[in-house]
């Protein structure tokens, strides 16, 4: 059986952070880098951490305006902590098919460094969700084997590809 971590970077996303957990919680690790959020996502968080025993919370306080980050240098950083056999990365806005977990976990996966995910973008509130294009399907690598030499690359809306 597959291990997996569900990872988000997150900056002032305490509208979606409990549909996403509710989401990834099934995960075997979960680790979140929040980039110095001021709506109360911090604390919330925090609780979670009580609820997932295997959850990191890494708090970072980014210097740049919210969503113009340097994603690739964010989320590299965070290569390092994953302790699973493969990672899933979503935003905190998006969210998987709940079949997805036994798919990743049950599957033999050996001839594969990653696949493309589709996922469901919420839209303002967390119950309503944007299906259209370049929304839905939105092609990028989502879930990929750890410790392959796969990292981020790209400043915005940074892509899984670089073998390192």
């Amino acid at each position: 059986m597959n291990s997996i971590c569900a990872f988000t970077c997150v900056r002032d996303g305490i509208d979606f952070i409990d549909a996403w957990f509710e989401n990834v919680k099934q995960a075997d690790q979960i680790v979140v880098q929040d980039g110095g959020s001021t709506d109360g996502t911090i604390a919330w968080l925090l609780r979670l951490t009580t609820q997932h025993p295997n959850m990191t919370l890494i708090l970072q306080n980014e210097s740049n305006e919210k969503y113009k980050w340097n994603e690739q240098e964010v989320r590299n950083q965070c290569l390092s902590l994953f302790k699973t056999d493969w990672i899933l990365l979503t935003d905190v806005d998006e969210l998987i098919d709940d079949h997805f977990w036994t798919w990743a976990k049950e599957t033999d996966h050996k001839e594969n460094l990653g696949y493309f995910i589709p996922h469901r973008n919420l839209w303002l509130q967390r119950d309503q969700f944007n299906m259209n294009d370049p929304w839905y399907p939105d092609l990028t690598m989502r879930f990929f084997k750890n410790n392959s030499g796969l990292s981020w690359v790209g400043d915005r809306h940074a892509s899984v590809w670089q073998l390192t």
